[in-house]
């Protein structure tokens, strides 16, 4: 519904009508609609984390075609995610702190596979490196948000910087 029709535009009453409960269940538990949206959040992250952890990584290429392999399958699921990307960014500010650790929790598990192809490297820092990569791709993202940019154009984007980032 929130995709459908927008965060602000559903109420908790037409929630709990669409999934068949009452909405004094609703309020009883406590839920408001910024959790509601930080659960599905948390769920596609999920989803996410499990593609990475599955995915195979090619041993005979670069360190540098390693991650951007990886990074290449995160611009992927994001942008087919990104109403629903767009709203966690936009309303994340509201969500609890349990659910604000959850998240940050599940940012560390998705970026473990960076941080191996680093370590496998033999790069140091570690931690340094994989922070920048991180923190390029969420600028490489801002493309695929604001310019529709596709997965390759955001990967052109960021080679350069991560060839910097992996420079022993």
């Amino acid at each position: 519904m929130f995709l459908e029709r927008g965060y602000d535009s559903v109420g908790m009453r037409e929630i709990a009508q669409n999934a068949g409960i009452s909405p004094a269940l609703i309020y009883r538990e406590g839920w408001t609609k910024a959790d509601l949206l930080a659960e599905l959040v948390l769920a596609l992250n999920d989803e996410q984390i499990a593609g990475i952890e599955a995915m195979p990584l090619p041993e005979d290429t670069s360190p540098i075609e390693r991650v951007l392999a990886v990074l290449a399958q995160f611009f992927a699921f994001d942008i087919a995610q990104l109403q629903l990307r767009r709203l966690g960014a936009a309303y994340g500010w509201l969500w609890s702190a349990d659910q604000e650790a959850r998240c940050a929790k599940q940012l560390k598990e998705l970026i473990e596979p960076l941080r191996q192809i680093v370590i496998d490297a033999g790069l140091d820092p570690v931690e340094p490196r994989v922070e920048g990569l991180s923190a390029i791709y969420t600028a490489a993202f801002r493309d695929a948000v604001f310019a529709n940019a596709d997965a390759a154009t955001c990967i052109e984007r960021i080679r350069p910087t991560v060839a910097i980032l992996l420079k022993p």
